[in-house]
């Protein structure tokens, strides 16, 4: 079996478990596979969630597949050993380490940053998040900082996903 073929087999069987799981009645709608490593990953549910998706103004199925594909960002990049360490929504930065927090900074606007760090480099790494460019959800990471491996790292991911 091809190294292809491994992960294409290991996606599958992650979709199978969201479906096992949710055919045993547990709520999967916040469930997402990252397609380089087949891990199972949780949209956090936001707190302005309700409030947001009853507007009829807003860009309910967009907003979902941007709220998977940040939440993918960060899940892939802490894989990758990129620490989520703070966002910003351009007048504060909030520290945190906790993925939820830092999507509510996110989603309060429609350009933000996020930040990471590796323990293993002196310098730390920010990708400009902007909503509202494509309802995929793919072009979420319009710009981020290069080298120590992060550019491979995301470029692996949002090469992923528009396969």
């Amino acid at each position: 079996m091809t190294e292809a073929q491994a992960r294409e087999f290991n996606i599958d069987a992650a979709h199978r478990e969201i479906a096992r799981r949710g055919a045993e009645g547990e709520d999967v709608s916040q469930l997402v596979v990252n397609p380089v490593t087949a891990e199972i990953v949780t949209v956090p549910v936001l707190d302005g969630d309700a409030k947001d998706l009853t507007n009829p103004l807003n860009r309910v199925e967009g907003m979902k597949a941007e709220r998977r594909a940040v939440a993918l960002l960060i899940s892939h990049l802490a894989r990758a050993g990129f620490a989520l360490t703070g966002a910003s929504d351009g007048e504060q930065r909030k520290r945190t380490t906790d993925a939820k927090e830092a999507m509510e900074v996110v989603f309060s606007v429609d350009q933000s940053w996020l930040y990471f760090r590796n323990p293993a480099h002196a310098k730390g790494h920010t990708v400009c998040i902007i909503l509202g460019n494509a309802d995929d959800g793919s072009e979420v990471a319009a710009d981020y900082s290069v080298g120590d491996g992060f550019d491979d790292a995301i470029g692996e991911l949002t090469d992923a996903l528009t396969v």
